[in-house]
């Protein structure tokens, strides 16, 4: 398995999407401030593999890239097909360039740094924020905008906005959606923090994450 020329490479693994091997002639891994020792997985299940590429060598490249690996039923790689790959494929039908990306239960999802949200995999439950229980074997654009991260748990998803606003869809009958209703939702629903004690409506979310959830 060999690497094109890129700045950034960012490896998505879940339960179900392990690394089988450590990309050997990767320099240094960080993520955020952190810098983590080589062969580090970052807690999440996202690392992020910082290439050093002579400056002379950079001309015309610049691009950054996702890999998959693993177990590719409805799509959950986004390289195009259901099949599973033992080793790490490009999923080079995502448009822009990724600076986030996260794995749930048999999908994933990648924000750009346009601040567009794309999602991929299996569609049950409104998962995928598309409005539908569609599958998907590619990365397909939700419709929302200005995201700035985005966090998968079993079967739901929450995704914080530049300007601090918090959005959730997918399962929500137990309440893990935090939209009042313990109902799913197939769209992005913005949270309303201003009825919680004490009151956040006047507060800026800067990050947010999922947990599991019932099957």
């Amino acid at each position: 398995f060999t690497l094109p020329p890129c700045d950034l490479v960012l490896l998505p693994c879940s339960t179900k999407m392990r690394a089988s091997r450590v990309l050997r002639h990767v320099a240094r891994l960080s993520y955020g401030r952190a810098t983590l020792a080589a062969g580090t997985l970052v807690a999440g299940g996202l690392v992020v593999h910082q290439l050093q590429i002579p400056a002379h060598c950079k001309k015309g490249f610049g691009h950054t890239s996702i890999y998959a690996w693993g177990g590719g039923m409805s799509g959950a790689l986004g390289t195009g097909g259901t099949a599973n790959s033992p080793a790490p494929s490009c999923v080079d039908a995502l448009p822009g360039d990724p600076t986030q990306v996260a794995c749930g239960d048999g999908f994933s999802a990648c924000v750009t740094a346009a601040g567009e949200l794309y999602t991929w995999g299996q569609g049950r439950d409104g998962r995928l924020g598309h409005g539908d229980s569609s599958d998907s074997i590619y990365p397909r654009k939700v419709e929302c905008e200005g995201v700035v991260s985005v966090g998968l748990g079993h079967c739901h998803a929450i995704a914080v906005t530049r300007a601090g606003g918090v959005l959730a869809w997918g399962r929500g009958f137990a309440g893990q959606l935090g939209l009042g209703d313990g109902k799913s939702h197939w769209k992005p629903e913005r949270l309303d923090l201003s009825g919680v004690t004490p009151p956040l409506d006047d507060v800026r979310v800067v990050a947010a994450a999922c947990g599991g959830g019932p099957p």
